[in-house]
């Protein structure tokens, strides 16, 4: 059975105008206070951490000015892998053994 769609009223009209038009004004009013409130937000942050990292930053400065240039880095991984010989008593052959 196909449902004929229904006539909207001009009420109906005229409702759902008003109410789309009131829930895009309270958009436009949220993002108005949330976007500068997180910006705020976000920079506090930012000047936060370079506030409480900066005896680490210092300390990197004063390490990588008393390091020796010119060496060369060789950087890599090593793996020690244990060898061992297992040794087995040489077997003696049975009439009665089949293998």
């Amino acid at each position: 059975m196909i449902r004929q769609p229904q006539q909207v009223s001009l009420l109906g009209k005229l409702a759902t105008i008003v109410v789309g038009a009131a829930l895009l004004v309270l958009g436009l009013m949220f993002s108005l206070l949330v976007i500068p409130v997180l910006a705020v937000l976000g920079v506090a942050l930012w000047f936060y951490l370079r506030w409480k990292t900066r005896d680490l930053r210092k300390a990197m400065r004063e390490q990588a000015a008393h390091a020796p240039s010119g060496g060369t880095v060789i950087d890599g991984e090593a793996v020690i892998v244990e060898e061992f010989t297992v040794v087995e008593p040489p077997r003696i052959a049975r009439r009665d053994d089949r293998s």
